[in-house]
């Protein structure tokens, strides 16, 4: 799963593999660590929610953790849509936009990307 942030936008990219781990198991995490100890980790999750009503972003204790309803989230699993939006209030007048799409491989290889997971690009 690739992260991206960029100001008040939170991207999550999904892999062939993590679709459908979101889809058997209902979640799909990574972690990021900056050093050896535990606590210099941040991890990232994407969730399938049947409690939750709408798309929504959170950050706790280290912890960024997007929820989808649960049959939103098979919709999208099982459908040709490539991407889910939505978008909630931050601080004040701002908004935190998500983004969670299908992962494509690339058109042209990049130096220490991999990318054999990815979904079929349609481009090619």
């Amino acid at each position: 799963m690739k992260l991206r942030i960029l100001g008040d936008t939170l991207r999550l990219r999904l892999a062939q593999g993590e679709v459908a781990q979101l889809r058997e198991l209902g979640h799909v995490e990574q972690s990021i660590h900056f050093g050896p100890e535990g606590t210099d980790a941040m991890s990232y999750a994407v969730i399938s929610d049947r409690a939750a009503q709408r798309i929504q972003a959170s950050f706790q204790s280290g912890r960024i953790v997007v929820r989808i309803p649960h049959e939103q989230a098979n919709d999208w699993v099982d459908g040709s849509d490539v991407s889910l939006r939505a978008s909630q209030p931050a601080r004040e007048d701002e908004t935190l936009e998500i983004l969670i799409e299908k992962d494509f491989k690339c058109l042209v290889p990049r130096t220490g990307e991999e990318d054999s997971d990815g979904f079929p690009n349609p481009s090619s």
